[in-house]
């Protein structure tokens, strides 16, 4: 199996270097996914399993013998595909669809593509939520420059803050009955256990985050966080050292609680990384689940929160809002999504009075062009539907 993809992977390497020319569309993230999944999916895929022609009948015996072994497989799988989400995520800078939404990012609209191929060609569609939130804002790029800065304070951070941190809070998970082996605690327990983490991060993180949008807090510290006005997918994670510390004490309070398996801690960070580069990214996904969920923040949320000054930027609950809801300091969002609203209802009505007007002047002329038949011969619609078209 391990030759088979290690085959795979080189021929994607050569058919890449064959499909895309040169180093620009090598380097762009849609070329990637437009031309390199449709090969995964009709030719690689079936070219592994030729080459390693026991795989399917393994699994299968492994299966009966140990049912654990679907769901380690599972897991495997979401946690590729949430890596390549994030990578997309954090890569937006340099797609094809993010050029085009800066290009056009002063009009409110929603960007489409279909591609037949790419897995079961589904119709996607991205809607740049930021563009509700003042064109002179929206204009901000950041540069190569802004982006290496971001990466490479990153993994200074996540090699001399994050690392020692893990290292040293080891004993403490242990300590609070944290366990590594089998069996797997049950889907209810997990699910149990990721929900009470997410309630608690949420109430800790609000306090946590309002405490540093103080004056001096702000100025010595969160301030590192907001140098990016315009956030994407990394910069969730770029903050100075005292927040990392400071804020991912909400991260770990549940799980340094619970002492939960292994797999249960793995997951909720998988979970929680995964919300905080969504809530960073700036694009506003149909499958977010600030769609299906009412008090799930997204990304238009946290967004906000970047846009305006520090004293009255409200918005400072993590993944769940029911913290700055209950206490007021989530208004001025509310009141911007109600007055876009409006607009958008007042911008129809307009149209509509408009042609009401103008069905007016056209029926006052009857008498002089030949009443109603001569209104319809020209061509137009008195909006009954009879007219001509």
């Amino acid at each position: 199996m391990c030759h088979g993809a290690t085959a795979a992977r080189a021929l994607k390497s050569v058919l890449q270097g064959i499909l895309l020319s040169s180093e620009g569309e090598k380097s762009n993230s849609m070329n990637l996914l437009l031309y390199m999944e449709p090969i995964v999916v009709l030719f690689l895929i079936p070219t592994t399993l030729l080459m390693e022609e026991n795989m399917v009948g393994i699994t299968t015996a492994l299966a009966r013998d140990d049912i654990k072994i679907i769901f380690y497989l599972l897991f495997n799988f979401a946690l590729a595909y949430c890596v390549n989400l994030t990578n997309f995520l954090v890569t937006k800078h340099t797609s094809a669809l993010t050029l085009q939404v800066e290009k056009e990012i002063s009009e409110r609209r929603e960007i489409s593509f279909h591609r037949v191929g790419i897995s079961v060609a589904p119709l996607v569609s991205f809607q740049d939520i930021a563009a509700s939130h003042g064109d002179s804002e929206e204009k901000k790029n950041n540069s190569p420059e802004a982006q290496e800065k971001c990466i490479t304070r990153l993994l200074l951070y996540h090699f001399c803050v994050n690392l020692p941190v893990m290292i040293a809070s080891y004993p403490v998970f242990r300590a609070m009955g944290m366990r590594s082996s089998l069996p797997l605690p049950s889907w209810k327990v997990i699910s149990t256990q990721i929900l009470f983490y997410f309630i608690l991060e949420d109430f800790v993180f609000y306090w946590g985050h309002r405490i540093l949008h103080t004056k001096w807090l702000y100025k010595h510290v969160h301030s590192v966080h907001h140098e990016y006005a315009t956030p994407f997918g990394l910069t969730s994670e770029y903050a100075h050292p005292a927040e990392i510390l400071f804020l991912g004490f909400a991260t770990i309070v549940g799980p340094a609680i619970t002492g939960p398996h292994l797999i249960t801690l793995w997951l909720w960070m998988v979970v929680r990384v995964l919300e905080t580069v969504e809530a960073h990214c700036g694009y506003h996904f149909p499958w977010s689940l600030s769609n299906f969920l009412p008090l799930y923040g997204g990304a238009d949320f946290h967004d906000y929160h970047h846009r305006l000054l520090y004293t009255k930027s409200g918005n400072y609950s993590s993944t769940f809002v029911y913290m700055d809801w209950i206490f007021g300091t989530d208004k001025g969002f509310r009141k911007l999504k109600a007055l876009k609203s409006s607009e958008h209802e007042g911008e129809d009505l307009r149209w509509e009075r408009a042609r009401e007007m103008i069905l007016v002047v056209w029926k006052a002329r009857e008498g002089r062009s030949g009443g109603v038949d001569g209104f319809v011969e020209k061509g137009w619609d008195d909006g009954t539907g009879d007219g001509a078209t």
